[in-house]
């Protein structure tokens, strides 16, 4: 026997087809004892006029093999066209037998009762259906969220991209303009040092009104410029037998 908070989490109805209405009554009342709403048809055509019109899926269908018309059989594969995720049960007797193994076999209908049933086994297996539903429900929206998820990821990866691209872009932009500098500064002499110092800040100005960095990066970049131009003058100074003093201006 299985719990009831398969019944206490979701509002279930249950979907009653049998041309015997005494049979329709006996199935609502033990369904209402644990709180299962019910819907009575008394054929197939009635039955799936009801399901078309409903708004929500009936969680569960159970119907009889033997009814005027429309078999069972032949109504549960129509409702697993229509209404793919409401359990599909079906009563029967021995006659029938080979027909419903057959329709199990096939996915039309997930489980048989066979004539007579027992009242008690009937609402336990009713139970297990219904907690069968939630899980299929349960799925379906899980398989849902997960296409949600993938689709604003891959949307957010193509995005990551295109802003890698845009950074990679300005930092070679950024580099090409340091290497120049420094190509420069190592060609100058020591009398050109302020000049070299000018450039900088002017490069500095740049790329400040261009927003290509931040102002912290500004300074950071501004400052190691200043170094390594100074390292440089430094170099020449000393090839050319002079010393440049530090200048506390500097930075």
């Amino acid at each position: 026997m299985v719990d009831h908070h398969a019944q206490k989490n979701m509002d279930h109805t249950v979907l009653i087809v049998d041309d015997e209405v005494h049979i329709g009554k006996l199935l609502a009342r033990l369904l209402k004892q644990i709180s299962v709403k019910t819907v009575y048809a008394p054929d197939g055509m009635e039955a799936l006029a009801k399901i078309e019109k409903r708004k929500n899926p009936f969680s569960l269908i159970i119907s009889d093999q033997k009814m005027p018309g429309m078999k069972g059989t032949e109504l549960l594969e129509k409702v697993s066209l229509l209404s793919p995720s409401t359990i599909r049960f079906l009563t029967t007797g021995y006659s029938d037998f080979d027909t419903v193994i057959q329709a199990v076999n096939q996915g039309k209908i997930h489980k048989y009762l066979q004539k007579p049933w027992d009242p008690d086994r009937v609402v336990d297996i009713i139970k297990e259906g219904l907690e069968q539903y939630e899980l299929t429900l349960e799925y379906e929206n899980l398989f849902r969220t997960a296409k949600e998820q993938n689709a604003k990821l891959s949307e957010f990866n193509a995005l990551l991209r295109q802003k890698t691209q845009k950074q990679a872009q300005i930092l070679n932009a950024l580099d090409e303009k340091l290497k120049k500098a420094g190509n420069e500064a190592g060609t100058c002499s020591a009398g050109t040092r302020e000049e070299a110092l000018s450039g900088a800040k002017k490069l500095k100005e740049t790329l400040k009104d261009r927003k290509i960095v931040s102002e912290a990066q500004l300074n950071l970049l501004f400052a190691a410029a200043v170094a390594d131009l100074y390292c440089r003058f430094q170099e020449i100074a000393f090839k050319k037998g002079f010393e440049i003093l530090p200048d506390s201006s500097r930075g």
